[in-house]
C-alpha cells in the first residue's frame, strides 16, 4: 500500500469504529431508555394503584369504626361522608386497576378482587346500619366478626398482586441496569479501541516522518534544487539522522 492508501485506510477505520459506536450506544440508549419509560409508565401506576386501594379499604374499615365511637350527631355525619367518599374511590380506583391489567397473570390477579370489593362493601353497609339504629355492640361484634374478615380477603388479593408487581419491577429495573453497564462497557470498549486506532495512526506517522527525515515540504524543496543543479542548498538533516529519505539526498548532494 502507498503511503497514501494506508493514511486513508487509517481514518476511514478510525471513522468507521466511531460511526459503529455511535450507533450501537444510540440503539442501546433507546432500548434502555423505553424500558425506564415502560417501568414509569406502567409498573409504578400499577403499584399506586394497588397502595391507594389498600389504603382506603383500610381507611374504611377504620372509619366504620370511628363511626361507632362518634360524640356526636355532626362528628357521625362527617364520618359517614368520609365512608362514602372512600367507597366511591374504591369503585374508580378498582374500576382503573381492571383496566390496566391486559396480561393473562394479570387478569387472573385481578378476577376475585372486583367480587371481594363487593362483598366488603356489603358488609360495612350492614355495619354502617347497625351503627345508625344505634345498636353500637352489635356493630361492634359485626365489625370484628364480619367487617374486619371481609376487608383482610379483599386485601390478600392485594397484597399478593403488589408483590408480584413488586417482583416485576425489581426484575425490570434489573434490566435497565444490566443495559446500562453493558452500554457503558461498549462505549469504554470501543474508545479504547479508537483509542489504539488513534495512537497506532500517531506511531505510523511518526515512524514515517522519521524515515522522510523532515516535512514532505522541505523535502520538496531540496529535491527541486537538486534536480535543478544547485548544490549549495543546505540541506537540514537531523543529529544522528543517516537513514532518512533527506539524510539520502544530504549524501547526494555532497556526492
Amino acid at each position: 500500500m502507498t503511503l497514501n492508501q494506508k493514511i486513508f485506510s487509517g481514518c476511514a477505520l478510525l471513522l468507521a469504529a466511531m460511526g459503529a459506536l455511535a450507533l450501537t450506544v444510540w440503539f442501546m440508549m433507546t432500548e434502555t431508555a423505553q424500558d425506564a419509560e415502560g417501568v414509569k409508565v406502567n409498573r409504578v401506576p400499577q403499584l399506586q394503584r394497588v397502595a391507594d386501594i389498600e389504603l382506603n379499604v383500610t381507611r374504611a374499615s377504620l372509619q366504620t369504626r370511628h363511626l361507632i365511637l362518634a360524640r356526636s350527631p355532626d362528628e357521625a355525619a362527617a364520618t359517614l361522608a368520609d365512608i362514602q367518599r372512600l367507597v366511591k374511590s374504591l369503585d374508580d380506583g378498582m374500576e382503573a386497576f381492571g383496566k390496566t391489567m391486559t396480561t393473562d397473570d394479570a387478569r387472573q390477579a385481578f378476577k376475585p378482587m372486583p367480587a371481594l370489593l363487593e362483598q366488603f362493601k356489603q358488609v360495612a353497609s350492614q355495619n354502617i346500619e347497625l351503627i345508625q339504629k344505634g345498636q353500637k355492640d352489635d356493630a361492634v361484634a359485626f365489625l370484628v366478626d364480619k367487617t374486619i374478615p371481609a376487608r383482610n380477603a379483599l386485601l390478600t388479593p392485594l397484597r399478593a398482586e403488589k408483590e408480584r408487581q413488586g417482583t416485576m419491577l425489581d426484575q425490570e429495573l434489573n434490566t435497565v441496569i444490566k443495559e446500562a453497564k453493558l452500554t457503558m462497557t461498549i462505549t469504554l470498549a470501543a474508545v479504547f479501541l479508537v483509542f489504539v486506532v488513534g495512537a497506532g495512526g500517531s506511531w505510523f506517522l511518526m515512524k514515517t516522518l522519521r524515515q522522510l527525515g523532515g516535512e514532505p515540504q522541505d523535502l520538496k524543496h531540496v529535491a527541486d534544487a537538486v534536480a535543478a543543479g544547485d548544490l549549495t542548498l543546505r540541506v537540514p538533516v537531523q543529529p544522528g539522522d543517516t537513514d532518512s529519505i533527506m539524510a539520502a539526498l544530504k549524501t547526494m548532494q555532497d556526492s
